[in-house]
């Protein structure tokens, strides 16, 4: 069987210093996040404002 050999002292230092990366990571991860939202909220804005508008009655014409 496999003993842990250390303190206690030193595993809470270790979690805690996990817990640290964790947030570094997940801090990292959330500006990418925001960063590709951004890109790709501008895509669609970009994407919508080529569309050519018409006239309401045209539409409904289409639409039927």
């Amino acid at each position: 069987k496999y003993m842990n050999k250390t303190s206690q002292k030193e595993q809470i230092l270790l979690d805690r210093e996990y817990l640290e990366e964790l947030q570094r990571k997940a801090s990292l991860f959330e500006e990418i996040l925001s960063f590709l939202e951004d890109k790709y909220l501008g895509f669609l804005m970009k994407e919508t404002e080529k569309e050519t508008n018409i006239p309401i009655h045209k539409a409904k014409k289409e639409l039927k």
